[in-house]
């Protein structure tokens, strides 16, 4: 079979398998009232609020890092256009998240399929790949951190063509400027980026493109590091040991870190989410549980079949799918090496810059295999399509448990944001001017009083944040009660008078 796009299956078959992929990244648009608001996105959503309503583009983020220093105002002037747009309604601004992420997703996996010169077929499997995975599946529903969807439209570009005209060059430059303003987890792309293209200038001895890439993300990044330079910073070192004790567990730890990028295409460490409710979310899926077992199986597969297409496409691919691939081997090895020396706690989102790296590869090995081994290239993409489709299923189990329980009692899915809505109108829905939420829940205040701002029935009202009980307040006040129904499940009870 010669490498012509089509792996020799019928037309209907590959539109099929297009619209299959389109379809399954479409769930991300479905149960849009359960989509979770917790702690981060609230503080995003008064910021861009507050840029737009007074016509400014904040230089800093509201979220401080963990070296003790605010990040940039990447994800923030984001949402400033977002509700400058569509106004300050945060589940407007989840949604406009939803589809930036996803179309930016599709035309990375348009991009490389058009690189590796697979045609329709490799880019389904890529779209299909990485609609499957539940973390993916998790972070496009948040009015949260949009780098990935930066990312995505600047590895796009670069595999669009070999050579970097001048303008894709400040183009690629500005969405790595804003991704280096969101978050300092995409030091090892954009490094990888500059050292690839570095070489090629070199051979090509025709910089244009590297100098106004490098030239617009600096630009970008003026107003962030000028303010830098005036705000409070409290710098710590990472980690929670040791120079010494690093050094002895770096091994181990650089192995579990060059898996990493795999295991977020998988349902290895989703349990994060659930926090206490897992055990109860698990028992509801009777045969389902299996997947969660061969995960860290799954996760070992796909980064060695990842590794090698990298590996494989560098050397002998096409231009602009030699150049991807280069980036990406460069970013999963600087990546591995620089959360291995900083030591931090692992986070499953510090992947937001290399959920790409394991599709990107496999896509390349599956070209590899042709025309020579045809039978274990359509295996690959089996496999691609199984794994994908099957973890699917798990993440439609976990929404309809999310909708029985009314959420989760813990921090890192909590109660839903229609959830928090419908009990902040109904705490609202009274003559006083003045609403205390005796808070006994593990809902963060500010998420509550974010909702508040946005929601029509407190407007004009005073809304505070009780933690636990609240003090003896006048007439003026409605004090309401918030607590849980039945744990572990997070629904709310209904609002009650104190």
């Amino acid at each position: 079979m010669d490498r012509d796009g089509t792996w020799g299956v019928p037309l209907w078959i590959r539109v099929a398998l297009v619209a299959v992929a389109v379809a399954v990244l479409g769930l991300r648009l479905a149960d849009r009232d359960l989509i979770p608001y917790i702690l981060d996105e609230p503080k995003f959503q008064d910021s861009g609020e507050l840029g737009a309503r007074t016509g400014t583009w904040p230089p800093l983020s509201p979220v401080i890092a963990s070296l003790g220093v605010p990040y940039g105002p990447g994800p923030v002037w984001f949402y400033v256009v977002v509700h400058r747009v569509v106004g300050p309604r945060p589940e407007l601004s989840a949604l406009a998240a939803t589809l930036f992420l996803s179309l930016s997703q599709l035309a990375l996996a348009a991009a490389l399929a058009r690189a590796l010169r697979g045609g329709v077929v490799l880019f389904a499997s890529i779209t299909v790949l990485l609609a499957g995975s539940p973390f993916l599946f998790f972070w496009s529903r948040l009015a949260w951190d949009v780098l990935a969807g930066y990312t995505a439209v600047a590895l796009a570009l670069l595999a669009v063509a070999r050579p970097l005209p001048a303008w894709r060059g400040a183009l690629v430059g500005v969405l790595l400027g804003l991704a280096l303003a969101s978050h300092p987890m995409t030091v090892p792309l954009v490094i990888a980026i500059l050292c690839v293209l570095s070489w090629e200038a070199l051979q090509r001895r025709s910089a244009a493109g590297l100098v106004a890439l490098l030239a617009a993300m600096v630009l970008i990044n003026v107003p962030y590091l000028e303010a830098l330079q005036h705000a409070p910073q409290h710098p710590r070192l990472p980690g929670g040991s040791g120079l010494a004790e690093r050094l002895a567990a770096a091994p181990g730890r650089l192995w579990s870190e060059l898996l990493e990028p795999a295991r977020v295409l998988t349902t290895t460490g989703v349990d994060y989410f659930f926090d206490g409710a897992w055990v109860s979310f698990r028992s509801t899926l009777g045969i389902g549980a299996a997947l969660l077992s061969t995960g860290p199986v799954l996760a070992m597969l796909l980064a060695v079949l990842g590794l090698a297409g990298l590996a494989w496409t560098a050397r002998f691919g096409a231009p602009t799918a030699r150049r991807i691939a280069r980036i990406g081997a460069l970013t999963w090895i600087g990546h591995a090496l620089l959360f291995t020396v900083l030591g931090l706690v692992v986070q499953p989102h510090y992947q937001l810059a290399t959920w790409w790296l394991v599709p990107a590869g496999i896509g390349g090995l599956a070209m590899a295999l042709l025309p020579g081994r045809v039978q274990l290239a359509r295996g690959l993409l089996v496999l691609v399509w199984t794994v994908a489709l099957a973890q699917v299923g798990f993440s439609q189990a976990w929404m309809r448990w999310i909708r029985a329980a009314g959420g989760t009692t813990g921090i890192h899915y909590s109660v839903p944001l229609s959830a928090q809505r419908a009990v902040v109108r109904e705490a609202c829905s009274t003559d006083r001017p003045n609403v205390a939420l005796a808070n006994r829940t593990a809902l963060f205040p500010v998420s509550l009083l974010s909702v508040a701002r946005s929601e029509p029935s407190c407007t004009g009202k005073r809304v505070g944040i009780c933690p636990g009980d609240c003090p003896p307040l006048d007439a003026t006040w409605r004090v309401v009660s918030l607590r849980y129904l039945a744990p572990p499940g997070g629904r709310l009870a209904p609002v009650a008078r104190e």
